[in-house]
């Protein structure tokens, strides 16, 4: 009996266990290209059973069997190639009338020489390795808008979220396998079955279902189209409402929604399309939610907001930015890059307003991430973000002054720019926490949680270090600190301090960068004139203080000594 025929009969009894045994999706993997004209014709007729709309149309049990045989036949298989129906009939079903067509097929080629479907050119349809998608596409696409619509009223049943995820899963195949970018002139262009606003609604929704399952494959359609049409998809988007619903994700550990904002933040027009725009579409939220809870607003503007793409930036360039060649799956844009330069060059002094620890807004925390971020990118000498940066002298020189300007607040008493030079000062009891909820954070209460979440912490620290990077062998830069007498600035900065972790190291090593073949530089150092050491606290708490050997030339740290 024939193939087609028997799922006909299962379908007719509704033996659906026979009918799985019958339609195998792992039989309609196209193993060789050439294929022949059976596989063709299974393929249609499964395609014709998925798109069925007729009044006895298959049950979705049956439907996701047959959806789960096509999505296979575009994995390394079958090519996306128009046809048009050449018969008179009057089927509605596309795939009906492409059936009865292409039985006959075979008669038709050996009339006229031609064997195993022939070539685009020399045959009716080169069935031998192209499959007509469309009219699934179009059914698929229709099928996830209604279930869209019904989502977002009531929640869909199991099999509906089986025959959706499944649905997206051929999307993806076809989109990564099987698409012909060669229709029309503009291979940009995003296909019409595509460009439906329901759909597109459908797939935002999606992305944050609560249903894992479906917002997996709903962030690998969203990758593909943006593998696919790049700068058209972005386009065509509500990226704003988009973003949001991927971030969500995110902050619920699913990886593909951080992997598809991450290939997002690589393009050159994304940050800077949405990154303000967020921010405007955070504040009409706002106004419209004074009635929740503090906290609850807090996750919100978290989930919504530009510090999570910062932070997104800032973890795929820490893993990414010494790694070469294919190893490097991260590469901002020179775009993004500059646009990331100009947003530190234009907001950095905002810190400042900080040094009574009133945070009236997110901008300090962002200022403080971006410095980061920067920081990063300028660690590999060789990557083409730093020698970006590099030569952005505007950069240099921006952060030489916030540098000396923060440096001047934190020898006033009592700021979150102080240094913070004695142990006693800062509580590290880690079971006990000292800030309740109504306390309003000052610089007078000093406690680890205190410290470490307030944006000044490690701030100058980030300075020095972006100082230091912009310096590496780079004899314009070493001089242009110089002329704005960063040297002496970078010594005065050698102290302990907490609020600034490793910052005698970081500042070594800037230093040393400034140094480096530059004799004028190393001039200023060797006229240098001692004047005294140190008196830490921090060093006499742990039971340490600085001694000099006795030609003055030397300074070793040793054990305090002993009280009788």
């Amino acid at each position: 009996m024939d193939l087609c025929q028997q799922w006909l009969d299962c379908i007719e009894k509704q033996d659906w266990h026979s009918l799985a045994a019958f339609a195998k999706p792992a039989d309609f993997v196209i193993k060789t290209i050439p294929s022949d004209l059976d596989n063709f014709l299974k393929t249609v007729k499964a395609a014709e059973l998925v798109t069925d709309e007729s009044d006895s149309k298959l049950p979705l049990k049956a439907k996701i069997i047959f959806l789960k045989c096509i999505s296979n036949s575009c994995l390394d298989g079958y090519k996306d190639e128009k046809y048009d129906i050449k018969s008179s009939t009057n089927c509605n079903n596309f795939y009906q009338n492409l059936y009865e067509e292409a039985s006959g097929w075979t008669s038709v080629n050996k009339e006229n020489g031609i064997e195993n479907g022939g070539s685009k050119e020399n045959s009716i349809y080169p069935y031998t390795g192209y499959f007509p998608y469309e009219h699934v596409i179009i059914w698929v696409v229709k099928t996830i808008s209604e279930f869209g619509e019904l989502e977002s009223k009531k929640s869909l049943m199991e099999e509906q979220v089986e025959l959706l995820c499944v649905g997206l899963r051929f999307l993806c195949n076809f989109l990564a396998f099987a698409i012909n970018l060669s229709y029309g002139n503009d291979k940009s262009a995003i296909p019409s079955y595509f460009d439906d606003e329901k759909f597109k609604n459908a797939i935002i929704e999606f992305v944050s279902n609560e249903k894992i399952p479906i917002v997996k494959v709903s962030c690998c359609f969203v990758n593909n189209m943006i593998k696919n049409f790049d700068k058209s998809f972005h386009d065509s988007m509500d990226m704003i409402k988009l973003t949001k619903k991927l971030m969500k994700s995110t902050i619920s550990d699913v990886y593909v929604a951080w992997d598809t904002l991450s290939i997002m933040l690589q393009k050159s027009y994304y940050l800077k399309d949405i990154y303000d725009k967020i921010e405007e579409d955070e504040d009409k939220d706002k106004d419209k939610d004074e009635n929740k809870d503090k906290d609850e607003k807090k996750k919100e503007e978290y989930e919504g907001g530009k510090l999570h793409l910062l932070d997104i930036i800032y973890q795929e360039v820490s893993s990414n930015v010494h790694k070469v060649g294919d190893e490097k799956k991260f590469i901002l844009h020179e775009d993004v890059v500059e646009y990331l330069s100009d947003k530190f060059k234009r907001n950095c002094d905002i810190i400042l307003n900080t040094k009574d620890g009133k945070l009236k807004n997110i901008e300090p925390t962002e200022v403080s991430i971006i410095l980061d971020i920067l920081g990063i990118l300028t660690s590999n000498p060789n990557g083409d973000e730093a020698i970006k940066l590099r030569d952005d002298r505007s950069l240099l020189i921006s952060s030489t002054y916030l540098l000396k300007a923060i440096q001047m607040v934190g020898k006033e008493p009592n700021n979150f720019f102080t240094p913070i030079q004695k142990l006693s000062e800062l509580s590290l009891a880690d079971n006990y926490d000292c800030c309740k909820d109504d306390k309003t954070e000052s610089a007078d209460h000093v406690c680890a949680r205190t410290i470490k979440t307030h944006p000044a912490y490690g701030f100058k620290v980030g300075l020095i270090r972006l100082i230091g990077n912009l310096v590496y062998q780079h004899e314009k830069n070493q001089n242009l600190v110089r002329e704005n007498q960063g040297i002496p600035l970078l010594l005065d900065c050698c102290n302990l301090d907490a609020r600034n972790p490793l910052i005698i190291q970081w500042t070594t090593l800037a230093i040393r960068n400034l140094l480096e073949n530059n004799r004028e530089n190393q001039e200023i150092i060797r006229k240098s004139v001692k004047i005294g050491q140190i008196d830490s606290a921090t060093m006499r708490e742990l039971g340490l203080t600085l001694n000099e050997n006795s030609d003055g030339d030397a300074i070793g740290i040793i054990p305090l000594p002993k009280k009788s």
